[in-house]
């Protein structure tokens, strides 16, 4: 009876571990189908790399974490989608969008440097096809 309760005990134990979930899964909504991964620029193809060089803007869940957007590529449910600059009218407001996602950032703080932007905001990331949103804090910046 003993060794049944151990044995128990043990595997009730190893079910609790942490199973590597990633600092992105603290932004992640409960329930929601879409999932934004973070990724290492020099980790990407040459060929995605070519379509984002540039100046250009970046975004990460935390400061200073790794960045989940560049220039418009997301790691989006597992796929690179690279999203387009709509331009608007409003400067507190940047819009992305392809055939698949809509990425929209509403800026809540921006500090301006000599050669760049800091700055925060709220995303929301639309599903074009379902209609799902995701909202979530992102943290980046822009700049040559």
């Amino acid at each position: 009876m003993k060794k049944m309760f151990y044995v128990l005990i043990l595997l009730v134990g190893f079910s609790s571990c942490d199973s590597g979930s990633s600092m992105e899964d603290n932004n992640q909504s409960e329930g929601s189908n879409i999932h934004v991964q973070s990724f290492i620029y020099d980790d990407l193809s040459s060929e995605i790399q070519s379509q984002i060089e540039g100046a250009g803007c970046s975004f990460s869940l935390f400061e200073g974490g790794e960045d989940i957007w560049i220039n418009g590529l997301m790691r989006i449910n597992g796929l690179n989608e690279l999203l387009n600059l709509v331009e608007l009218n409003n400067p507190n407001t940047m819009l992305y969008m392809n055939d698949n996602w809509e990425f929209e950032l509403t800026l809540n703080e921006q500090s301006d440097l000599e050669n760049s932007s800091v700055m925060s905001g709220t995303v929301k990331l639309r599903s074009r096809s379902t209609n799902e949103t995701k909202t979530f804090q992102a943290f980046g910046n822009c700049g040559c």
